[in-house]
This record gives C-alpha cells, sequence and structure tokens, in this order.
C-alpha cells in the first residue's frame, strides 16, 4: 500500500493551504470539497497542490508531522509561492495542471 502527504489550497482564499495523510488523494480532496473536514470546511473549494507518495506509513506521518510545524511551514508557504509564480506563463495564461 501506499502512504500519501498531500498539499491543498484553498481556491477561494488561495494563501490558505492544508496539508494531510490519506491513501487515497482523489477520495479525500473531494471529502474536504465536500465539506466533510471540520478543518477545512470553512475554505472550500480546494485544489491539489502537491502529493508524495510512500511506502512506509510512518515515514508518511512523520513528513505530515514534518510539514505542520513551523519550520514545515516555513518550508510549505516558500514552496507554495514558488509554484504560484511559475503557473502563469508569459501572457498571464494559467498553466496548471503541470504540477
Amino acid at each position: 500500500m501506499t502512504y500519501y502527504v498531500y498539499i491543498i489550497r484553498s481556491i477561494k482564499y488561495p494563501k490558505t493551504v492544508y496539508c494531510g495523510y490519506t491513501t487515497n488523494v482523489r477520495t479525500r480532496l473531494q471529502n474536504h470539497n465536500l465539506g466533510w473536514s471540520i478543518h477545512t470546511k470553512k475554505n472550500r473549494p480546494w485544489e491539489l497542490v502537491a502529493f508524495m507518495g510512500f511506502v512506509e506509513r510512518r515515514k508518511a506521518l512523520e513528513f505530515e508531522y514534518y510539514l505542520k510545524s513551523q519550520s514545515g511551514r516555513a518550508f510549505l508557504t516558500k514552496r507554495i509561492c514558488e509554484v504560484e509564480t511559475r503557473q502563469k506563463d508569459g501572457g498571464g495564461n494559467s498553466v496548471e495542471g503541470q504540477l
């Protein structure tokens, strides 16, 4: 089984990001957008920014825990901002989906 740590961003509030752990990224994103998570319900809808797969459950949980720490949040914020900058081509057109 593969264990995933995922990062989602609020479409309504783009500076709001959330990271979590799951074994099924697609279903988990749907659940966030349906409002089934108390932590993300008020900032719907969400879009997937990135995810990383792990063979070991423990490693996935450790990485999720790191991303929720102060240094992990700083890392996450820096990387999300860089992704936002790269998502626009010269004409201002979105090039999402290339992540």
